[in-house]
């Protein structure tokens, strides 16, 4: 007698989507992928703290979206942390890896001249 059991569970169509195009791709099972999924999920929740989880949606209320427009329309001042942050000097710091092989620079790259602005 087997142990599993079976599920259902409602995915968007562009998961659906990723999910046959990957399982086609590589021959891995859908029900293995999932399966998979679910386990490292578990182990992440098991391993990471929780207030390191971003949620992959969130619901507002229509007055949270229209303050979250508000603020998008109307962004207001930089913090002075924020703007210390941006323009920190970055050129001292001693990597364990190449930057560049994450995609950036470090933040330095945010503050060069005004002459490259018209790039």
């Amino acid at each position: 007698m087997s142990d599993e059991v079976q599920i259902s569970a409602y995915i968007s169509r562009e998961t659906k989507r990723k999910l046959d195009a990957y399982s086609r791709r590589t021959g891995v099972k859908k029900s293995r992928l999932i399966e998979d999924a679910l386990e490292y999920h578990f182990r992440a929740l098991d391993t990471i703290p929780a207030e390191y989880f971003v949620p992959t949606r969130v619901v507002l209320t229509q007055e949270s979206w229209e303050r979250f427009l508000e603020k998008i329309e109307n962004p207001g001042e930089p913090s002075r942390e924020l703007t210390e942050l941006i323009h920190m000097d970055t050129s001292d710091i001693e990597y364990e890896f190449d930057p560049a092989d994450l995609g950036f620079l470090g933040l330095s790259h945010l503050h060069e001249s005004d002459d490259d602005a018209s790039d």
